[in-house]
C-alpha cells in the first residue's frame, strides 16, 4: 500500500465538514483504510482501525480530528499545495 497525501486530504476535509467527498469513491476501500491507519500514525485523526489476522488494517473509522489534524488540513486546503 501507498501513503495519499491527496486521500488524506479528502478523508480530513470529510471529517471537518461531514459532507461526503464523493471523490473519495473511486479508492478502493483497502486503500482508505490504510491511509486513515497512516493518519493515526501521524497524530492527525482518533479513529477505530480493525485489524486482519495478520495485523494488516481492513477495517477503519475516523472519530475525530486532532488538533494537528486541523492544522494539517488548514495548511493543505489548496489543493495545488
Amino acid at each position: 500500500m501507498k501513503r495519499d497525501m491527496e486521500i488524506v486530504r479528502m478523508l480530513l476535509l470529510q471529517e471537518e465538514s461531514g459532507e461526503e467527498q464523493p471523490e473519495l469513491k473511486q479508492f478502493e476501500e483497502l486503500l482508505l483504510v490504510y491511509n486513515i491507519a497512516l493518519m493515526v500514525d501521524a497524530g492527525l485523526v482518533e479513529a477505530i482501525i480493525v485489524p486482519d489476522a495478520n495485523g494488516a488494517p481492513v477495517s477503519g473509522a475516523i472519530i475525530r480530528l486532532t488538533w494537528a489534524g486541523h492544522d494539517f488540513l488548514d495548511s493543505s486546503r489548496d489543493e495545488t499545495i
